[in-house]
């Protein structure tokens, strides 16, 4: 079966719960009373082509059985997993703004706002474009945020995202949408894009210990902040490497949190003056985020001019 085909099925399945939970929107369940206290939201495949969590997530789904409380489920870009493309005209995860957009991407992330709007915990399930060692959170610095991270108890790795940071030239993802509006959100990165044991075992895990942070949440008061959470290896992205030209490059083989010592030789800048052209780790740090763009016969990236960054290093302190 191929994973489109996967995909496809996972899809049709989870449209059949919708007949017996049915959420507020469009591929949405929702399971307990929407009049609850306080709601709990998952969503995954917001990038189409990250479908290793889905296994996960659907049988979770089929399994759940809740006494208390409002459980919503949802899945993200419905017309880009059918095709196992990250998106089709726009990146959805970063159309949560209130910049008005027609396009497909635009009008589903406006379902799934509607949704985090209800909501007051908010799990965001992903995969990484790149390979990356460790499997790993993203949040904001915050006290609760990072206890509630520790105890999904995937991994101990969190890249720390700046909280004056969350738009970024109009767009914003649902993670920072989600943390504007006060909700206790945690995005889960499990692994590289793609059907993996490991994706769905790492997202098993979370998945459940969410469940029992939220129901535990319910029950007890400052219930997150009476636990004895895993210190995290908190790291802070601290800067970056912009392309000169097209045909800027990242040398091959680097993984997202690999970590590297200053003056480790990163990359190229083939358009630059020869003393100029390789360019270096300033410090020791982390890899992250490294871009490998598809690229012409001429070494020039096609998607040029979106890419942002040839990689960000961050450091741990």
């Amino acid at each position: 079966m191929s994973d489109i085909e996967k995909t496809l099925k996972i899809i049709n399945e989870f449209s059949e719960l919708q007949k017996s939970h049915p959420g507020p929107v469009s591929y949405s369940l929702m399971f307990g009373s929407p009049s609850a206290s306080k709601v709990a939201l998952i969503t995954a495949g917001i990038h189409g082509n990250e479908v290793g969590t889905l296994p996960a997530f659907l049988e979770f789904a089929k399994n759940l059985k809740i006494q208390e409380g409002c459980v919503i489920m949802a899945l993200g870009n419905i017309d880009a997993l059918k095709e196992n493309k990250r998106y089709l005209d726009e990146d959805m995860n970063r159309l949560f703004s209130e910049i008005d957009r027609d396009s497909a991407e635009r009008k589903r992330a406006g379902d799934i706002k509607q949704l985090i709007d209800m909501a007051d915990y908010h799990l965001d399930l992903h995969q990484t474009i790149e390979p990356t060692k460790y499997p790993f959170y993203l949040l904001r610095p915050h006290v609760r945020a990072e206890s509630f991270a520790s105890l999904l108890g995937v991994t101990n790795m969190a890249i720390m995202t700046d909280t004056k940071k969350g738009v970024q030239k109009g767009y914003m993802t649902s993670g920072a949408y989600a943390y504007s509006k006060g909700l206790l959100s945690v995005t889960l990165e499990v692994s590289e894009k793609g059907y993996f044991e490991e994706a769905t075992q790492r997202t098993n895990i979370g998945l459940k210990n969410f469940l029992d942070i939220y129901l535990n949440e319910l029950k007890i008061d400052h219930f997150l902040e009476s636990q004895q959470a895993k210190e995290l290896t908190k790291i802070t992205m601290k800067s970056s490497e912009a392309y000169d030209s097209k045909r800027s490059y990242l040398l091959e083989g680097f993984q997202n949190l690999q970590f590297v010592k200053k003056g480790t030789h990163l990359g190229v800048h083939p358009d630059k003056l020869e003393s100029e052209q390789k360019f270096y780790a300033p410090e020791d740090g982390y890899i992250l985020f490294p871009k490998y763009p598809e690229r012409n016969e001429n070494g020039e990236c096609l998607s040029w001019p979106q890419l942002s960054s040839i990689y960000v290093l961050g450091v741990s302190k």
